[in-house]
């Protein structure tokens, strides 16, 4: 039997407002402390310094300009408060950087063909 995307959505809404209602008298502090628990003991999120994600991405213009999406590759990399976020596309946009050194931003655009 085969769910389709509105029912597994309805089914994850229910579970979560389930949540909410035994979570309502529960402070702040308590519920992000859960949060990170969920995620691992604290011994293991203190080693860990790093992350790379990688993935597609879509570049769409919403407002303006034409209809065609660019489709192309992302990634996320960062070591403690360093972040550096990139997207690659193909045509006539190539991509864009955003990098935060942990104190400064920045943002650039790929001009390389590859």
């Amino acid at each position: 039997m085969r769910l389709d995307a509105a029912k597994l959505r309805l089914g994850f809404l229910v579970l979560a407002l389930a949540h909410v209602t035994e979570a309502a008298d529960m402070k702040p502090d308590e519920l992000v402390a859960k949060h990170l628990d969920s995620l691992g003991p604290a011994t293991a999120r203190a080693a860990v310094k790093s992350r790379v994600v990688q993935g597609t991405a879509r570049f769409r213009i919403v407002v303006g300009g034409g209809s065609n999406d660019l489709d192309g590759k992302g990634a996320v990399v960062s070591e403690q408060r360093k972040i550096n976020l990139m997207m690659k596309f193909v045509k006539d946009y190539k991509g864009e950087q955003f990098i935060s050194d942990g104190d400064k931003s920045y943002v650039a655009a790929t001009t390389a063909d590859h």
